[in-house]
């Protein structure tokens, strides 16, 4: 396809680093704005659960920014630059790290070890895991954190779609929750690499206090509202309707938005391009013909030599040599992320308006749902309307 007419063509963008940060951070806001004012895309989100919506847009809006500005890396195959095509990968790898950082955080607040401005209940830290890189609390990125991501990605057992990839780091009742073998199975293998190395494992030990202050009093709201409902449910038993399923922000799922929703058929060529870049599969026995023609694309442009495992199937083989290939790259380009984040730290100025992300902050409708229903249970039970307990 032809995007010389592109509305984000690159001759369009300013070239200035700074500003070029700037407009595309903004170009997300407005992309995440346009989602929340479209009517027409109704229908298409009826489907699905209510509260998955707002955050599949703002995945959404962001993966549509970071399109329009890496656009011309993905469509020109010969670019010499090969490396920069996985900036987008590399920042959200970078986010990882951010990730760990507020778990900790959470952790320790559950505790009652410390107290943060920006976290009213528990489920503040949902709004924060949509705005990792934006969160005022987060302790600054340290080198060595780096370097332990770096050897996070070297590692063999490392896959680029770890457990909860498209979600879920803050998810404690998840995170927390033990199997029959009484292991953590669902702790991201990352947040237990960084804790062997960085000796911060002790902090799942730590006990859930305020997590189970909070469940006492919405324990309370919802026997309330649920006896409320039954004096006032009429005498027929009402028809059980089954629940919508969860809208999840991946490759495929925007693609499928894309094509029904998108006007502009660059963002539905790019997002296709994308879907078809970033394919994932959840087990190597179900390896498409598609994922093998990627990873062989991927290891044709390898300039350096990557060696195949042996003992092993070759789809097998194939699918790990070009994922080994893909974070040794992430890996290196790491340093120039990391590079960026400083610059901006020492200028002061935010990945995204801080501003506008504490607005949505006050505005979230998780947060503020969950403050009225234990603001609920303290009336119930004759205590203070505020958070203090």
């Amino acid at each position: 396809m032809d995007f010389d007419d592109f509305i984000y063509h690159v001759s369009k963008i300013p070239a200035d680093f700074v500003q070029n940060k700037l407009f595309f951070d903004g170009l997300k806001n407005k992309f995440f704005d346009e989602l929340k004012q479209n009517k027409n895309h109704t229908d298409y989100f009826n489907k699905y659960n209510p509260g998955s919506i707002e955050s599949f847009m703002l995945h959404y809006a962001t993966q549509k920014a970071s399109l329009a500005s890496y656009y011309k890396y993905m469509i020109d195959e010969t670019n010499q630059n090969k490396e920069l095509k996985y900036r987008a990968h590399t920042e959200k790898i970078f986010n990882l790290i951010l990730q760990k950082k507020l778990w900790d955080i959470q952790l320790k607040w559950r505790a009652e070890q410390i107290q943060i401005k920006e976290i009213r209940t528990s489920w503040d830290f949902f709004f924060w895991d949509n705005y990792v890189s934006s969160c005022p609390f987060v302790p600054v990125v340290t080198e060595a954190e780096i370097e332990i991501m770096k050897a996070f990605l070297r590692d063999d057992n490392f896959s680029d779609h770890t457990k909860l990839w498209y979600g879920g780091w803050q998810n404690y009742g998840d995170i927390m929750e033990i199997d029959e073998y009484g292991d953590l199975s669902a702790l991201p293998d990352w947040y237990e690499f960084y804790d062997l190395r960085m000796g911060t494992g002790l902090l799942l030990q730590l006990p859930d206090i305020r997590g189970k202050k909070e469940e006492y009093y919405l324990d309370i709201a919802r026997n309330y509202n649920n006896e409320k409902s039954k004096k006032n449910e009429s005498v027929t038993q009402p028809v059980y309707v089954a629940p919508l399923p969860y809208l999840h922000a991946s490759y495929e799922e925007m693609y499928n938005y894309a094509r029904a929703n998108e006007n502009d058929k660059h963002f539905i060529e790019l997002f296709r391009i994308n879907k078809e870049m970033n394919k994932t599969q959840e087990s190597y026995s179900m390896i498409s013909d598609d994922e093998i023609d990627h990873a062989v694309y991927l290891l044709k442009e390898a300039e350096f030599p990557v060696v195949m495992p042996g003992n092993t199937d070759w789809r097998d083989a194939l699918m790990k040599c070009s994922q080994q290939y893909m974070n040794s790259i992430i890996a290196n380009e790491l340093d120039v992320v990391y590079e960026e984040y400083k610059l901006f730290l020492e200028i002061g100025i935010s990945r995204n308006n801080i501003e506008d992300v504490l607005q949505e902050f006050e505005n979230d409708p998780i947060s503020q749902g969950a403050i009225r229903s234990i603001l609920k249970g303290r009336e119930i039970c004759g205590e203070p309307q505020n958070l203090d307990f």
